[in-house]
């Protein structure tokens, strides 16, 4: 496909080599590769998609999670303001955050 769409090899060779959210230290990111062709300039680059913790504590379907998040929600006057809160409120789904070592 990067052929195809006349992708440069090093991005072919990145696109190959981008983490799995499994194998990362640290806050935890989806890599896509954004594309942008254009007559006057082309753009690509490596995009970090990082979920919030509300992203995160409405799409956990592990079954204790899910039976947790339905009682909450039920005690919480609006969906909403149920997810917000107990998304940040919860430290099971908060993103580890990023430390960085300078040498």
């Amino acid at each position: 496909m990067g052929k195809d769409i006349a992708l440069l090899d090093v991005t072919q060779h990145a696109i190959m080599n981008y983490p799995l959210p499994d194998h990362q230290a640290g806050q935890k990111y989806s890599p896509f590769t954004y594309l942008h062709t254009d007559l006057a300039r082309n753009l690509c680059g490596t995009v970090h998609n990082v979920a919030s913790p509300e992203m995160l504590y409405c799409s956990s379907s592990s079954g204790e999670h899910f039976d947790r998040r339905a009682r909450e929600l039920r005690q919480s006057p609006s969906v909403v303001e149920g997810i917000i809160f107990h998304a940040n409120h919860q430290t099971d789904n908060h993103p580890q955050p990023v430390t960085e070592s300078k040498i």
